[in-house]
């Protein structure tokens, strides 16, 4: 979708016209394509064949992308993932989070996802051997809620014995965008980050989170303006993720949805922003504090606060399946012995998260 796809050196055209198209305000793909090539001709002051390789090109950048099947394979197997350090999530994703691609992370206030998140961060920093996207790699932290805490990046970087200087060089990859106050300034920010991306060599983004601009900016009113809004960002954020081989992280909220409308007794929890944004995304993970209940096999270690609920609830390749991990200094951690096997989570216990129709989140509208 070449809508707000943002003409860069990426489009193979020399600085100079670069320059040209923006001195008239043509910034974007589809302000090219959607001239005519008089238009253009008159615009611009250029004559016809310059028009016609500038058009060339940008089509051709506008273009999305071919890659077989062998293409996916080969990148799959070359550092297509950045892990988690959750070894049973890691196995099921055959690898951790893929690369080209978005995952979500749901939940309720205090579950841990901006934990996850800061974590995440701290692991793309680190070199290769260990496991991070390397000793250059940068990541971008989108922040709308002032969530992000950079004391906490280093407490996670030590805990996961890295060494001081390095702890140094990691924390200072990490760039971090807030606080975001509209999705008006969200969108602005898309607009330019193609070539954020590709001057400061980011290997991870995060966005924390997207359902709060949502909250603010939108009400009952405008239910068909604010999924056209979702769409969009879900789409440019896809295009950003295929286009740089890089994994995408984006923290959304949870409300409540009543069975028989609102007043009704009946109700459950499931992911904000409704089903067309669920769609939107290729892997999703629901983390929940633990319910008290022996969902585990275990009884007395669910008491613990620390203890959370992962369940991996979405992914192309790979079951619905629910694990126990435990929040700790370096984030997150599997809180059960190597040998557990996850399980698939019980019916009447996790938290909804598609429920196949299209839904209103009147929750989501709450101040």
């Amino acid at each position: 979708m070449a809508a707000n796809l943002k003409i860069t050196k990426r489009a193979n055209l020399d600085d100079d016209i670069i320059a040209l198209l923006r001195s008239k305000q043509l910034d974007t793909a589809k302000e090219v394509l959607s001239r005519s090539d008089l238009e253009l001709v008159w615009e611009l002051e250029e004559c016809y064949n310059v028009v016609q390789k500038i058009q060339k090109a940008v089509s051709k950048y506008a273009l999305p992308k071919t890659r077989t099947v062998l293409d996916l394979f080969y990148s799959s197997v070359e550092g297509g993932f950045l892990a988690t350090g959750l070894k049973a999530l890691d196995d099921f994703l055959h690898g951790g989070v893929a690369t080209g691609s978005i995952t979500v992370i749901v939940g309720p206030a205090g579950s841990g996802k901006t934990q996850f998140c800061h974590m995440m961060c701290c692991l793309a920093t680190l070199p290769k051997e260990r496991g991070g996207m390397g000793d250059e790699a940068t990541v971008l932290y989108l922040d709308t809620e002032g969530a992000f805490a950079p004391a906490r990046l280093a407490e996670m970087l030590s805990a996961l014995d890295t060494p001081l200087d390095a702890i140094a060089s990691c924390v200072s990859r990490i760039k971090m965008i807030g606080r975001i106050a509209s999705i008006e300034e969200f969108e602005a920010i898309l607009k330019d980050l193609e070539a954020t991306v590709a001057a400061h060599d980011v290997k991870l983004i995060v966005v924390d989170s997207i359902a709060a601009l949502v909250r603010k900016d939108f009400d009952l009113t405008s239910i068909a303006l604010r999924q056209g809004k979702l769409s969009s960002i879900a789409s440019q954020l896809k295009r950003l993720a295929e286009a740089f081989q890089i994994p995408i992280v984006i923290v959304n909220q949870v409300t409540t949805q009543f069975v028989d409308g609102p007043g009704s007794d009946r109700s459950f929890v499931t992911a904000a922003l409704g089903t067309s944004w669920s769609h939107s995304v290729n892997t999703r993970l629901v983390i929940e504090p633990t319910t008290g209940k022996n969902d585990f096999g275990l009884k007395q270690q669910l008491q613990d606060i620390s203890l959370r609920r992962l369940t991996l609830a979405k992914s192309p390749t790979a079951p619905v399946v629910m694990m126990a991990v435990q929040i700790w200094a370096g984030g997150l951690k599997m809180a059960l012995n190597p040998e557990y096997t996850p399980q698939p989570p019980p019916q009447d216990d996790a938290m909804q998260v598609d429920d196949g129709e299209e839904r209103v989140d009147e929750d989501i509208f709450a101040k």
